[in-house]
């Protein structure tokens, strides 16, 4: 019947999501005991048999690498003179005075384009304005 085949799909789709942590798992447990000379068997078995993807993501917590911040706190940090020329841009509403683009001139700075339409995207669908506008 059809409830039994999206019950078999849903099983299905939690064994990929299981079996992929497991391998993301095993392969950092495998690199760890390679560097510090560690046993990790019994690690290894309750990977192995674990049957809950909240298990096997306590597990992994120790291997994560640590949260960089978002998107845009990240270009805040690399490129905060680009963050005053955004900000600037917005605040007089997309009309740019010559002395901004002469200071960029002046120190040669070449902004990826990618960064900057991040933070005007981020400008955007922050603003009421523009969103009721669009509603």
């Amino acid at each position: 019947t059809t409830k039994q085949v999206h019950q078999l799909r849903d099983y299905i789709q939690k064994y990929d999501s299981l079996s992929s942590l497991r391998t993301k798992i095993l392969s950092h447990l495998q690199n760890n005991n390679s560097t510090d000379g560690g046993d990790s068997s019994a690690t290894k078995l309750r990977v192995e048999t674990s049957i809950s993807k909240s298990e096997l993501e306590d597990i992994y917590a120790p291997f994560k690498p640590p949260f960089k911040g978002s998107l845009e706190d990240r270009i805040r940090t690399e490129y905060p003179e680009l963050v005053n020329l955004i900000d600037e841009l917005w605040k007089n509403k997309g009309r740019m005075d010559d002395s901004s683009g002469n200071k960029i001139m002046k120190k040669g700075t070449i902004y990826p384009k990618d960064k900057a339409v991040t933070l005007l995207a981020n400008r955007i669908a922050g603003d009421v304005g523009v969103i009721d506008a669009v509603m």
